[in-house]
């Protein structure tokens, strides 16, 4: 196992945890969390609040999109389909890539 998160509100039962799991294992104990596995961390005073600005941002620049315009509907209006025999066909992996990013983004 590469990664641990701990997480409670009774810190005295964590800290013993981690001294229990430090005794058994060798590991290093980062601190407080600030990210994982593309999720951002941040501690107010309501408690603790997790985001992905910087995933979903990250994304967009991934897939050239950082300069694009938000819309409604993500597709051209009134757009009818054609069989086009002569146009180029679309990168699968691409496509893959980015319907998987999208996904582990709104699944998290």
């Amino acid at each position: 196992m590469d990664d641990l998160l701990i997480t409670g509100s009774n810190m005295s039962e964590i800290n013993k945890l981690k001294q229990l799991l430090m005794k058994q294992f060798e590991m290093t104990d980062l601190s407080q969390l600030s990210y994982f596995l593309g999720i951002e961390f941040k501690e107010t005073k309501a408690g603790v609040v997790m985001h992905q600005s910087e995933y979903a941002a990250n994304l967009l620049v991934k897939f050239h999109m950082s300069n694009c315009n938000p819309a409604a509907t993500p597709a051209e209006t009134r757009l009818m389909m054609s069989l086009n025999d002569e146009g180029e066909l679309a990168n699968a992996t691409l496509y893959r890539q980015i319907v998987g990013s999208l996904r582990y983004l709104y699944k998290t």
